[in-house]
């Protein structure tokens, strides 16, 4: 049984489940600028430093959930682990703001859709 509760899993179960389009709205910006944003991370460089068989969306995940990088401080690692860490830190800082962005829009839509059901709920901004 596969446990890993990802950014994509829970737009899939928010957008069939949900029948308010306005929210709906919220989950696609949401998703595309998710994307977006992975798109700008070199995912090229991420392979490199790491050797990684990982996704560069599934080492992002493991950011934001404690599970290495930021969260994580191994006092054992080789020193060039931990330069390699503070190059792929500096490459995903510049990605987090847009990312945490992703995740409090979907916190948003979640408690707009099942807790606060009669708020009104703002139009997705036009580029």
């Amino acid at each position: 049984m596969n446990d890993d509760i990802t950014f994509g899993h829970i737009c899939n179960i928010i957008y069939p489940n949900c029948d308010r389009p306005e929210l709906q709205a919220w989950v696609r910006e949401a998703r595309k600028k998710w994307k977006e944003t992975l798109r700008k991370v070199p995912e090229a460089m991420h392979q490199y430093l790491h050797q990684a068989t990982s996704s560069l969306e599934e080492a992002i995940e493991k950011l934001f959930y404690g599970y290495g990088g930021l969260f994580h401080v191994n006092i054992h690692a080789p020193e060039e682990e931990q330069s390699v860490a503070a190059i792929e830190e500096l490459l995903l800082h510049n990605a987090f703001p847009e990312l945490l962005w992703c995740l409090n829009v979907i916190d948003s839509v979640i408690n707009w859709w099942l807790d606060a059901t009669t708020e009104t709920v703002p139009p997705v901004p036009k580029q």
